[in-house]
């Protein structure tokens, strides 16, 4: 008999039910699909560049990634079914496993670094983050271990830390040097004073003693005598300063730097003020010692004055001229006879001279005793210049604060 009305219906429900049922059972497994290859990118991604454990509730091995293998240099068969125990080092006391085991116990995450060893014995230290998986009850019952290589970096460290320790073992060991340099600079040049003031009062006795009855050659000798006990005199009492100066307690305050510097222009030779062209353009205050700051200023603006004594319009400058590392820059800048770069390095050292004392007279200390106070001051200096075109000297301080 033909189909009935309702069987017709019926059947109709069921096949569209089951199209419904097929389009679902597709998209499910697209999705699961899609899902697996996430799941493998993701695993993937971790396997090259981190190394998964997982072990149950007693700390026992049940899963091991690749790269675990690799690192550790154990067979994926001898790690499952070890404890963490095979890996450990001894680095770590009994402590720091307790602490760790009682924070993923009670369903917490755990992070830090833990120094194992590889198969061969070396050192291996890792980057863990432990996360622990509950049951029902709320009781972990398996841990994942995500782990990260960074034994390199920590060797690094090591090293670093290391050098460290020699630098400040050696810095130590050179202040020390040098404390005993500058005490023995000092007692040797203090000691020498008296003697030499002897020679010299010898000396002038004698020309005394014998005027006019020494040849003229004889009196040059005398006289020869007489000037290197004075510019050895000169020698000892900047030694003495230049001593002084790396052992000096500073005393910070704040510093007018213009006042200073009229006040030290004050102090030039009224024949030498005379002959310059002076430009000091207005100045801050300066965090520093006073009386060294003077120093600084007194050397820098005598030989400016000294080494510029050969021209007949002689232009000296003081002057703020930027900022280096939050310090102000200032220059001191003359037309005088400058000198060639190549031999700038020596301008700051002890007894070191750029022009012939027939040309221009000093002991070679000034500038040295200048870079030890700006040193002593968190600043530096450095000079730029060309022969017979002047020099200009640059030297930082820190601002005063208001």
């Amino acid at each position: 008999s033909p189909p009935t009305f309702a069987g017709a219906t019926t059947s109709r429900v069921r096949r569209r039910a089951e199209l419904e049922i097929r389009a679902l059972n597709a998209g499910l497994e697209k999705r699961v699909q899609e899902r697996a290859l996430q799941l493998a990118q993701f695993k993937s991604a971790l396997d090259r560049h981190g190394l998964v454990l997982i072990s149950d509730a007693h700390g026992v091995i049940t899963y091991v990634n690749d790269r675990v293998c690799e690192v550790t240099g154990y067979a994926r068969e001898v790690l499952i079914g070890s404890t963490h125990r095979l890996l450990n080092s001894e680095y770590h006391p009994a402590t720091f496993f307790a602490e760790l085991w009682t924070t993923i116990a009670a369903g917490e995450v755990w992070h830090g670094e833990i120094c194992n060893r590889t198969q061969s014995g070396a050192p291996l230290w890792v980057d863990t983050t432990i996360v622990p998986f509950v049951n029902d009850a709320g009781v972990p019952d398996q841990y994942i271990s995500i782990q990260t290589d960074v034994t390199e970096r920590r060797a690094a460290e090591e090293r670093i830390t290391q050098l460290y320790r020699e630098l400040e073992a050696g810095g130590a060991q050179l202040r020390e040097a040098n404390r005993e340099l500058e005490s023995f600079a000092y007692s040797v040049s203090h000691d020498l004073r008296a003697p030499l003031r002897h020679i010299h009062g010898y000396l002038d006795m004698l020309r005394r003693a014998t005027a006019g009855q020494l040849s003229d050659k004889a009196e040059r000798y005398v006289q020869t005598a007489s000037n290197a006990s004075v510019q050895m005199g000169q020698l000892i009492d900047d030694l003495l300063a230049f001593s002084r100066m790396g052992q000096a307690e500073m005393h910070l305050e704040r510093v007018d730097l213009d006042c200073l510097v009229h006040d030290v222009i004050s102090g030039v030779a009224p024949e030498d003020a005379a002959r310059v062209e002076w430009e000091v353009a207005p100045l801050p205050h300066v965090a520093g010692d006073l009386p060294m700051l003077r120093q600084v200023l007194v050397n820098l603006i005598g030989n400016a004055v000294k080494y510029s004594g050969k021209r007949d319009a002689a232009r000296i400058a003081v002057l703020p001229v930027g900022v280096e590392d939050g310090r102000m820059v200032f220059a001191v800048r003359d037309n005088g006879a400058g000198f060639d770069m190549a031999y700038a390095e020596k301008l700051f050292g002890v007894f070191q001279r750029l022009h012939h004392e027939n040309e221009f007279e000093g002991t070679g200390i000034g500038l040295a005793i200048v870079r030890r106070i700006l040193v002593r001051h968190g600043g530096r200096i450095w000079a730029e210049a060309s022969p017979d075109q002047g020099a200009t000297f640059y030297f930082t301080l820190a601002l005063a604060g208001s």
